[in-house]
C-alpha cells in the first residue's frame, strides 16, 4: 500500500508474545493447539470459586435512568459478549487490511477472541463492593 512502511521480516510481531501456549501452571494434556489452551483457560475461569462467587455479588448502576442491580456474574458475562464482539471486529478489520500475519495474529484469529472473551469475564474478580464510581456516599478511599 502506498505510503506504508513494511516491517523487516525479522520484526517482532507484537501478539506472538501474548498468544502462546505456555502456561504459569502448566496442563497435564500435552500437545494442545493455541485455540485448545484458550477453550481450556476460559474453562478454568468457569469452574472457579472465584468467578463461581461474583453471582452473590450485586453490581448497581444507579446513575441510570433505568437503575438496574445485577450479579457481578450477569456484569462480567455482559462485558465478555461485549468484548468478543469487538474482538471480532478487530479481526475481520485486521483481515481485511491483510495485517493479521504482520501483528502475530495470522492463524490465532479464533484464540485471539477466546482471550479478550476470558479477559472480559475475570475484569472483575477481586473487586470489593462499591469500589470506584459505585462507592457509597461518605466512603473514603485510600
Amino acid at each position: 500500500m502506498a505510503g506504508r512502511k513494511t516491517r523487516a521480516a525479522s520484526a517482532p510481531r507484537p501478539y506472538e508474545r501474548f498468544l502462546t501456549k505456555t502456561r504459569a501452571a502448566p496442563s497435564k494434556v500435552q500437545n494442545r493447539t493455541l485455540e485448545e489452551e484458550a477453550d481450556s483457560d476460559r474453562g478454568r475461569v468457569f469452574f472457579s470459586a472465584p468467578f463461581r462467587r461474583m453471582q452473590n455479588k450485586a453490581q448497581v448502576f444507579a446513575l441510570e435512568s433505568n437503575a438496574s442491580v445485577r450479579s457481578r456474574l450477569t456484569h462480567c458475562i455482559e462485558v465478555s459478549s461485549i468484548g468478543t464482539y469487538i474482538a471480532q471486529q478487530i479481526v475481520s478489520l485486521l483481515g481485511q487490511q491483510n495485517r493479521l500475519a504482520e501483528l502475530g495474529l495470522a492463524g490465532a484469529e479464533r484464540a485471539f477472541i477466546q482471550f479478550v472473551e476470558t479477559a472480559c469475564l475475570l475484569h472483575d474478580i477481586g473487586n470489593p463492593p462499591f469500589d470506584g464510581a459505585h462507592a457509597t456516599p461518605g466512603s473514603r478511599r485510600a
